[in-house]
């Protein structure tokens, strides 16, 4: 029995220590905001202080199919309009070869300019006309392929840009890769719940892994029971989110966005030389890697990254760059981005692409 009563005692300890540690780091949060940002007094009046979903990507659903070789890509024939949380009742439209669809009315020629990238290449959060691919077909008229997809790593939309060039010829093939996101995602076998073709280091070389099955458990194809008690604790607890964010992949809370890295991911300087001598050796006349950002322009990883990339397409002669970074450092964040470009900055994509690699 009193064994019993100790273990209740120090249990209750813990309980009130840990309440007074989660206010206490509540009340630092927000005299952090006060000093900063301005006043949010959120995480003082309610003891849930966030959304769980709010932190989780969902508008892959219904948009896209599993792909053998690339292990999702767009659903050809999608045509519908999205109103996930940023799209604002966004229009896409996908084709039947499963490139987002520009403009209505075309240049009627048939494309010879194949652009691949990521979601900020694919349009996320704009309908189909306020794409910066969009923008390159009517200034240049010259019918434009995008080939984006929202989630893809560098090397995965390269691996695209490799399929599409066996299908179709093109004279200009352009690559943008997110500068400190991309090559990230190209080390993971899963991300968001979608198999990958890792890129991977083995002692034959750098390449690609097979895309990882899709039917295990916690996929999009294969979800399996939320862990609805780490999700309480992610709501609801400061000290608990600030520890899931740090030392676990909160995707894998879900059920069905398993994200992990691949056993022998390739390192990030790898994957970037890797693609960037594949586009140098692409079998098109003109080669051009267009370097993209989100707004955090000035975060370490993203100018170490950016760096990297200059100096190793600088080894290739025949490739031409496209870096906006100062044009878009010289606008306010809230004039060109929300989370990706808005159509103004698709629109200034658009330009120093077209000024810098078309003219």
């Amino acid at each position: 029995m009193n064994a019993f009563r100790l273990i209740i005692i120090n249990l209750v300890v813990l309980l009130v220590l840990f309440l007074v540690a989660e206010g206490g780091l509540r009340a630092v949060w927000t005299a952090q905001r006060c000093m900063g940002e301005g006043c949010d007094f959120s995480r003082l009046t309610s003891v849930k202080f966030q959304d769980f979903s709010e932190r989780l990507e969902t508008k892959f659903l219904g948009l896209t199919q599993f792909d053998p070789d690339l292990g999702y890509a767009p659903a050809p024939g999608f045509d519908g309009v999205i109103s996930a949380q940023g799209w604002d009742n966004a229009k896409v439209t996908i084709d039947a070869n499963g490139f987002r669809v520009s403009n209505e009315t075309p240049p009627a020629t048939q494309a010879d300019i194949l652009v691949v990238g990521d979601s900020f290449t694919f349009g996320d959060q704009v309908s189909n006309g306020e794409t910066w691919a969009a923008c390159v077909e009517r200034k240049l008229e010259r019918k434009v392929d995008n080939g984006g997809v929202f989630g893809f790593g560098a090397a995965q939309s390269f691996k695209r840009a490799t399929l599409e060039l066996q299908e179709r010829d093109y004279n200009t093939l352009v690559v943008s890769i997110l500068v400190g996101g991309d090559l990230e995602r190209d080390q993971m076998n899963y991300r968001i719940g979608f198999p990958r073709p890792a890129v991977i280091s083995t002692a034959t070389g750098v390449g690609f892994a097979p895309v990882s099955d899709p039917k295990t458990p916690g996929t999009r194809y294969a979800p399996k029971p939320p862990r609805r008690v780490l999700v309480f604790f992610y709501e609801n607890s400061l000290i608990a989110a600030t520890f899931m964010d740090r030392f676990i992949s909160v995707e894998n809370m879900t059920g069905d966005r398993l994200q992990t890295m691949h056993p022998q991911a390739a390192s990030i300087e790898e994957i970037a030389r890797f693609v960037v001598a594949g586009l140098a050796d692409a079998l098109v006349e003109e080669k051009i890697l267009l370097l993209q950002y989100r707004e955090d322009l000035k975060r370490g990883q993203v100018v170490d990254e950016r760096d990297m990339l200059i100096r190793l397409a600088a080894e290739f002669p025949d490739l031409t760059v496209v870096d906006p970074y100062d044009t878009l450092a010289s606008y306010d964040a809230a004039e060109i981005w929300n989370e990706h470009h808005n159509p103004k900055g698709n629109e200034v994509i658009c330009e120093d692409l077209v000024a810098g690699a078309f003219q």
